[in-house]
Order: C-alpha cells, then sequence, then structure tokens
C-alpha cells in the first residue's frame, strides 16, 4: 500500500517548501496501517518526530498541517510532554521582565 504523502500539489508550510518530496510506501502485510488517511500519516510522523527532538514544536504542527494550538492538543491527548526546560523558563521570564511596565 503506497502513501503518497506529498505527490499531490498540496500547499505546503513555509519550512518545507524547500525540502525534497518523499514518498513513503507501507507494506501491506501491516495490517494496522490499512486505511490510514494522509492526515492520521502526517500527524504520527510529527508526533514521533517532535518526541524525538528532531523536529521543533513549530516545525511538528507545519508537518501535521495543524495550528500550534492544535498540535499541542494532539500532543496531550497521546501524553507527550512539552519540551520546556529550565533555560526555556528563564528566557520565558526575562522577555516578561523586559515587556513590564517599570
Amino acid at each position: 500500500m503506497a502513501v503518497r504523502l506529498l505527490e499531490r500539489r498540496v500547499e505546503m508550510p513555509k519550512c518545507f517548501r524547500q525540502s525534497p518530496i518523499m514518498v513513503i510506501t507501507l507494506p501491506d502485510q501491516l495490517k494496522s496501517l490499512q486505511g490510514l488517511t494522509e492526515t492520521e500519516v502526517l500527524e504520527d510522523l510529527a508526533v514521533s518526530f517532535y518526541a524525538a527532538r528532531r523536529v521543533t514544536l513549530v516545525q511538528a504542527a507545519d508537518l501535521a498541517r495543524k495550528s500550534l494550538f492544535d498540535f499541542q492538543a494532539l500532543l496531550r491527548d497521546r501524553r507527550i510532554p512539552l519540551h520546556y526546560d529550565e533555560a526555556d523558563l528563564e528566557q520565558d521570564l526575562a522577555v516578561l521582565r523586559e515587556l513590564s511596565p517599570k
């Protein structure tokens, strides 16, 4: 069963427009994958890549063709934690201090 993800003319997010096209062929023997839609395959790939820290949150949302908010909900539903550490917190606090009225 061939899942042709990007063979159709679909407007891709900016960060993926220069990327080469990849065709993924899923073997017919994998019955659990039969009937997957393009959306489901893209979501699964995006979640997997994000969980493995291969892409950023924004890149994963773009790959899944979801808004950032909707992709975060997808991660929540699949119990995948956001990658947010102390350095991110410190950076956010510094920005808030900069923006707060004096």
